[in-house]
């Protein structure tokens, strides 16, 4: 359960009281599935460098969970980085499989696979055999290339990179798009202290900066995300489930004039 305030309120800027009154609301209103809401008419493809998009997302009702039917694709769950994800997207996934090396998960002692030239580290496929982990992730860019081609519905793609984000690398990103479909939006948590400045259409930026309460969540903030368990938690996904709901509905609500328009 769920509820987003608007952006306009700078919820780090409160004292941690009134935080707290603010974010206890959150158990108090959810609100209806985004996806329902809009009727299935649109998908969120994860695109790195970690799976912030897809946990933000998915707690909040604006992405379905696996469970519900919703197809994984190969950025959801890696650590990656965005430009060697374009890199391997206008390079129609040529060497994904390539410079594979097993490494070990210190904190579960299992092994995982780490693509050395594009630095991806697939550790949520612990102890997999070689010929397991190719047949998954062969699966996973299938099911990317499908939402890529379903022109039936509107396509936003999510990123979250710890590196600034280039402008000539976003470009590179969406003239590859292009190829494929007109109507997608790019949705980028820039988590630098970098601010992006340029604009570029079909292109939303959040400047996040050096997020202190995502910091201060730990290696374990996925957890502690999904089950808001801490302050911190609650105010991450608050703040930022509001900016992705806020850029979901203005995108969908355009989306849907101009498909009324055509017909």
């Amino acid at each position: 359960m769920r509820f987003h305030f608007s952006v306009n309120i700078d919820i780090d800027s409160l004292d941690i009281y009134t935080r707290i009154k603010y974010i206890d609301l959150l158990f108090k209103f959810p609100p209806k599935k985004l996806y329902e809401k809009y009727n299935h008419k649109y998908i969120i493809i994860p695109f790195g460098d970690n799976c912030f998009p897809r946990t933000l997302a998915s707690i909040n009702g604006i992405k379905p969970y696996r469970k519900e039917g919703e197809l994984t694709c190969p950025f959801d769950q890696v650590f990656s980085s965005f430009i060697d994800n374009v890199d391997l997207f206008v390079n129609d996934f040529d060497g994904f499989f390539d410079n594979l090396e097993l490494y070990k998960n210190e904190a579960t002692k299992n092994n995982y696979y780490k693509n050395i030239k594009y630095n991806i580290s697939f550790i949520h496929e612990e102890n997999p055999s070689l010929e397991e982990f190719k047949a998954l992730y062969k699966k996973w860019i299938e099911n990317f290339y499908s939402y890529l081609n379903a022109n039936d519905k509107y396509v936003f793609f999510a990123i979250y990179t710890s590196s600034y984000p280039k402008k000539e690398v976003v470009e590179q990103f969406v003239n590859k798009i292009k190829e494929y479909r007109e109507d997608f939006c790019i949705i980028i948590f820039n988590a630098t202290s970098w601010r992006v400045k340029w604009k570029l259409e079909q292109v939303k930026v959040v400047n996040m900066g050096k997020n202190k309460n995502l910091k201060k969540m730990g290696s374990a903030w996925v957890s502690q995300l999904k089950g808001l368990t801490n302050i911190h938690a609650r105010i991450v996904n608050n703040k930022y489930g509001s900016y992705l709901l806020e850029i979901i509905n203005n995108e969908m609500k355009n989306y849907l004039k101009k498909e009324w328009l055509r017909k």
